[in-house]
Parts: structure tokens; sequence; C-alpha cells
């Protein structure tokens, strides 16, 4: 659910602008977490975003054999945020505190042809 105190900031802080690198360098792991998310919320309507990220490196190093990923833990918020904004039907899937992540309300969240988010703010 989007919040009402987003701070509408022209540019976007240095968390969320290296989350957005992250993301446009790594989609697979965007991808893994809502196939993950549509598992969870066919039986939970409440879900902790970072247990998806801990599933999502067990799958990859563990199941995978693929070297270690580093997602950084503070990346679950915008993940959980990206996820219902993509997905709105599973708006309030994840409970969201103040975060950071809230700047992604206030970026333009463009899906191109082949099914990829862009960003422009």
């Amino acid at each position: 659910m989007k919040p009402t105190n987003t701070q509408n900031k022209v540019t976007p802080s240095r968390l969320t602008l290296e989350f957005l690198q992250f993301h446009k360098e790594n989609p697979h792991i965007y991808e893994l977490f809502s196939k993950f998310a549509f598992v969870v919320a066919r039986n939970h309507n409440k879900f902790g975003s970072r247990a998806i990220l801990e599933r999502i490196r067990w799958e990859t190093n563990v199941e995978s054999n693929h070297p270690a990923l580093k997602i950084p833990n503070a990346y679950s918020a915008f993940y959980s945020r990206l996820f219902e904004i993509d997905h709105p039907r599973y708006d309030g899937l994840f409970q969201h505190n103040n975060s950071i992540a809230n700047e992604l309300y206030d970026i333009k969240i463009i899906k191109t042809k082949d099914a990829q988010l862009c960003f422009k703010f």
C-alpha cells in the first residue's frame, strides 16, 4: 500500500540508486522474488520479504551451485515494494515500515515489451 508520506524527491537517494543499478544488472533476482512471492501469496495474507531473499540465496547458491551473489538485506524493502507496484493485486502481502525504499513510489516504473522494468525519475 502506497504510503502517504513519500518525499516526492526529484533525485532518489544513494541507496535507491544503488538498488536500481543492482536490479538493472541482476533482473533474474526480481524474477525469482516474484516467483516465490506468488507461491507465498497462495497460502499467506502477510509474509516477510527477507524470507524470500533468503530463499533466493539458498536456491542460487546451494541448489544451483552458482557463485554467491551478494544481495544486501536492505534490498528486501525495495523488492517487496517493487513487487506490489508491479502486481497491485498483492498490495498488502508485505508489511512496510517507513523506509527509504518508499522512494520507489515516486519513480515512474515502466514495463517494456519483454516484461523488463525500467525506471524514470
